[in-house]
């Protein structure tokens, strides 16, 4: 038979104050294991830099940077005067 503010659990009876303490606990992490996930996902995006830039063949950079002369220059076009 269960009390008031008791709750059964799986196979024996529980606090529902204790579970609700339970429930709102926080969750606890190893500030190194964090710190090396961090460091792995700057390099891993620096990579993916990386091969986005250097990933390239040789008409391809020259098409990029032709691509972009082409909009700096009307991107100069378009500014006010002082």
């Amino acid at each position: 038979m269960l009390m008031l503010g008791q709750i059964e659990v799986g196979n024996g009876i529980a606090d529902s104050a204790y579970l609700l303490h339970a429930i709102n606990m926080a969750e606890i992490i190893n500030l190194r294991l964090k710190r090396k996930q961090k460091s792995r996902s700057a390099k891993e995006s620096k990579a993916e830099q990386n091969r986005a830039k250097f990933g390239q063949t040789k008409a391809a950079k020259l098409k990029t940077d032709s691509l972009k002369q082409i909009s700096d220059k009307n991107l100069d076009g378009h500014k006010l005067k002082d």
